[in-house]
């Protein structure tokens, strides 16, 4: 019987990421284009005016609105938080966004955190299923989980929400991952703040620079997150 070719699953494997990847990056181009009159139409000073006037009548009640959204983003893991964050870039500039999303990120990984350490592995399987608590079973293993945590939410692409959640099911104290955990969000934050401030101030040239550092960030990290894991994996034993 012929021996099984150990490089033919690797190259599947790459050839679909490839595909997915031009299959992403063109569909971003095209929202980019497609929206592309809408960010313009920032650039002049009476929308912009619009925009700030319409932002300042939301008052506080809407900044509580919007805090609480993000903290839902988190609580419900399968809401992508990326609109969310550059949302919050477009109606609080980039460095107002980062703060609400963090602070709205921090009360949520709490709240989380407290209901998981309630609920045990019944809660996380309920929502999420065996197989991803499988997946990330070494976590309740590892020996050094503080900088375990930290690689893992710092990887680009990594399910973050859902690592909110199994981070209650380890050793770890609650104000260790709560810090390091939302410390390690912040430049993904920043990313997507960023993003949202500079496109609706009609910034096209940072707004597509941004977007393709994304990009390029998401296909790095797809790309090496299964090395990274195993090797985070591995680590956490010593």
């Amino acid at each position: 019987m012929p021996k099984a070719n150990p490089d033919k699953v690797p190259k599947k494997k790459l050839w679909l990421f490839i595909s997915g990847s031009l299959l992403l990056i063109a569909v971003i181009v095209f929202l980019i284009i497609i929206t592309a009159p809408y960010w313009k139409a920032l650039s002049l000073p009476e929308n912009q005016a619009r925009l700030q006037s319409w932002i300042a009548g939301l008052g506080f009640k809407g900044w509580i609105l919007f805090f609480c959204l993000q903290m839902l983003q988190i609580i419900i893991a399968f809401i992508p938080g990326e609109p969310v964050q550059m949302m919050a870039g477009v109606l609080y500039g980039a460095w107002g966004g980062i703060l609400t999303c963090l602070a709205g990120s921090v009360c949520a990984s709490i709240l989380v955190f407290i209901a998981v350490r309630k609920g045990g592995e019944q809660l996380v399987h309920k929502l999420f299923g065996k197989n991803k608590l499988e997946q990330f079973s070494f976590l309740q293993d590892s020996r050094r989980i503080e900088l375990i945590t930290l690689v893992l939410f710092l990887i680009p692409g990594m399910p973050k929400d859902l690592l909110t959640y199994l981070g209650g099911l380890t050793s770890i104290k609650m104000w260790k991952f709560i810090s390091i955990s939302n410390l390690a969000r912040i430049p993904a934050l920043a990313t997507s703040t960023l993003l949202g401030s500079s496109a609706s101030r009609g910034n096209m040239g940072l707004t597509l620079f941004i977007s393709l550092a994304a990009i390029a960030a998401a296909v790095i990290g797809v790309i090496s997150r299964d090395k990274l894991t195993t090797w985070v994996h591995q680590h956490g034993k010593s």
